[in-house]
């Protein structure tokens, strides 16, 4: 019973940390929301950040904190042409010969004004953590709910 016990809690612990880590970056997304008028309808999180949006659809949000740094983004909707998923990949030698790793995933939105940069909002990058972990997922995700709400077919 005791060793049942001692495999148990740390997944209980893990658990509970995951769900705390969680409720801090949601409270984050929402007080960001709150500046712009908005509530947080729809959202998901990575391992080190938030990304939701408004009820009223007109805005998306993102918070990530690594370390002491933290980015809060927010982007209207109408000024949004389209977004899509953009991966960087980098070779690493192999025994085998070269193989292709990914370096950084990140949700690129054009903006509408060809003079205005993209903005991006980094998903992954190997600096951070070694892979990911759900993140090309949930940025597929993200670009699919964002090109829907446009109304662009982006492919």
């Amino acid at each position: 019973m005791l060793a049942i016990a001692l495999c148990i809690m740390p997944l209980i612990i893990i658990g509970k940390s995951k769900r705390k880590k969680e409720r801090e970056l949601l409270a984050s997304l929402q007080d960001i929301a709150a500046m712009y008028g908005s509530d947080i309808s729809t959202h998901d999180f990575g391992v080190n950040f938030a990304i939701g949006m408004a009820d009223n659809m007109q805005f998306v949000f993102f918070y990530k904190k690594w370390k002491e740094t933290e980015i809060q983004e927010c982007i209207p909707f109408k000024s949004i042409k389209y977004c899509k998923v953009e991966k960087t990949t980098r070779s690493v030698k192999t025994k085998t010969g070269n193989e292709e790793k990914l370096g950084k995933l990140e949700l690129i939105f054009q903006p509408k004004d060809r003079l205005i940069e993209p903005t991006r909002f980094e998903f992954f990058n190997t600096r951070h953590f070694a892979q990911p972990s759900g993140e090309i997922q949930l940025a597929k995700k993200w670009e699919s709910i964002i090109n829907e709400r446009l109304g662009v077919i982006y492919d």
